[in-house]
């Protein structure tokens, strides 16, 4: 049973362009339609602190110049959020994949990566918000 995407809004982290209207592309194909994107730790941060309710689900980029997405993460959890949290990264060394997971990291997608990875990480995600 194919599991309906269309009511998650997601928050896209990414400081490459190219990657935020990659992730785009492939959400719309997906028939994810509310998107916010953030050019940085730092602007997604803000956007949180005002407007969480409006995202069901991060995805993010660990290496971004201001504020990490490890920092981002790490800040999400200390408001006590248990949003989806979704590491789009190029991170794939054991010590990082353990550190993300330490600081409640929901999924873990390394670049360069197919859109089935990512639409089956955004279903099992989906399916948890369902589920809480």
């Amino acid at each position: 049973m194919a599991i309906d995407l269309s009511f998650i809004r997601v928050l896209v982290v990414d400081d490459e362009v190219a990657i935020t209207k990659l992730v785009r592309m492939l959400l719309a194909d997906f028939e994810v339609t509310r998107v916010t994107v953030a050019k940085s730790g730092t602007e997604a941060k803000t956007f949180l602190e005002f407007r969480a309710e409006e995202v069901d689900i991060v995805i993010c980029d660990w290496n971004m110049p201001d504020l990490s997405g490890l920092e981002l993460l790490k800040w999400v959890r200390e408001t006590g959020s248990s949003m989806p949290f979704i590491f789009l990264t190029s991170r794939s060394d054991l010590e990082s994949v353990q550190m993300a997971r330490d600081h409640g990291v929901s999924d873990y997608l390394l670049k360069p990566f197919k859109a089935g990875q990512l639409r089956q990480k955004l279903v099992l995600q989906a399916q948890s918000l369902l589920t809480a």
